[in-house]
């Protein structure tokens, strides 16, 4: 069974997850499993992830990401859960990381991120969002969120909102 499941929701994102997916399965850590949740996708996403080897995936129709995000995790089997973005690129120590230091002392987590281009707008947004979360003016997540199968059972994401429900799950 893996220590860590991967869960991304993904809706239209054919542009992005390759780079995605592309980087967690560079990652230095291995036991894990990755399962991408095509949400009302109505481009190529699916075309794009089906040549992974070592993915799960499944279809929906709900357009909402907090649907996806759960059912994802009800598949889950390792005991830990990171959700990413489908256009989230992480580092390659990121899960062994995650594997070192997320304990069950933690109920949720989520990482610093790194903009993949040197453009001076996107650059000022993500800096003043990292600013507002390390000051702790804001909770909420860029991108990935962390938690483990327990806190998970007992809060879920809140499937009645049609955005947002990162942040409320990581209050």
């Amino acid at each position: 069974m893996p220590q860590i499941s991967i869960i991304i929701p993904a809706r239209n994102e054919e542009k992005y997850i390759k780079k995605t997916l592309d980087s967690v399965f560079a990652s230095d850590y291995k036991d894990y499993e990755v399962t991408v949740i095509l949400d009302s996708c109505t481009d190529n996403t699916q075309n794009v992830i089906q040549p992974y080897k070592n993915l799960n995936f499944i279809s929906i129709n709900a357009r909402k990401a907090s649907i996806a995000r759960n059912k994802g995790a009800e598949l889950a089997k390792g005991s830990i859960l990171v959700f990413l973005d489908a256009d989230t690129i992480i580092p390659q120590n990121l899960l062994s990381t995650i594997h070192a230091q997320f304990t069950p002392q933690y109920s949720v987590a989520t990482v610093k991120a790194v903009p993949d281009q040197q453009k001076l707008i996107p650059n000022l947004m993500l800096w003043s969002k990292e600013l507002y979360i390390t000051l702790k003016l804001r909770i909420s997540s860029n991108g990935i969120i962390i938690t483990n199968k327990d806190t998970f059972q007992k809060i879920k994401f809140r499937e009645d909102l049609p955005f947002h429900e990162d942040v409320i799950f990581m209050r």
